[in-house]
């Protein structure tokens, strides 16, 4: 009797683990307006250098799509980077962003708000840009991403990842 009962706590505390590791890798979704809205939850970029100021930011990005009509599959996802508004401003020293996955290379050119060659300086949300879901789904489920954002070098570690890849299950499981 004892062992059954250790048994159906051990299957307990499990489930609570697992669930409470897939909330926070939650997605949320929003229906309004005949609009569907998906957003992952962070995650958080590595070994970023390249920035100046005594306190070093906690860097991350998220990913966020729309599309037209309940449970529809979002042709282009949006990735939002930014660091912690809290911990000062980051120096942004050139205009493109870069992102190597695995062996590909995904460039935007010039999606910060400024003059070529000019610095700037951001708190809080550093810079967004578009992807395709081809492309969205390739950084998800890359075995190695790096990256250069405006002159910040990162690394977007495969398990850090796992929110877009969550993302990308909301998705295929709605549609």
């Amino acid at each position: 009797m004892t062992r059954v009962v250790s048994i159906l706590l051990l299957g307990l505390c499990v489930m609570f683990g697992a669930s409470a590791c897939g909330s926070s890798q939650s997605v949320n979704t929003n229906y309004e307006d005949g609009t569907m809205t998906y957003e992952s939850s962070n995650v958080r970029m590595s070994d970023v250098s390249g920035f100046s100021g005594l306190t070093k930011p906690r860097f991350e990005m998220y990913a966020t799509a729309s599309c037209s009509g309940a449970n529809c599959s979002p042709q282009t996802y949006t990735l939002h980077f930014r660091a912690d508004p809290g911990a000062g401003r980051v120096r942004i020293e050139s205009t493109s962003v870069l992102l190597t996955v695995d062996q590909d290379s995904l460039i935007w050119d010039d999606p910060f708000p400024l003059a070529k060659g000019q610095i700037f300086e951001v708190r809080g949300q550093i810079v967004t840009v578009d992807c395709s879901d081809e492309e969205f789904r390739s950084l998800a489920n890359a075995q190695t991403v790096h990256g250069d954002l405006g002159g910040l070098t990162f690394q977007l570690f495969h398990g850090n990842r796992e929110p877009l890849r969550a993302l990308i299950a909301r998705v295929d499981s709605l549609s």
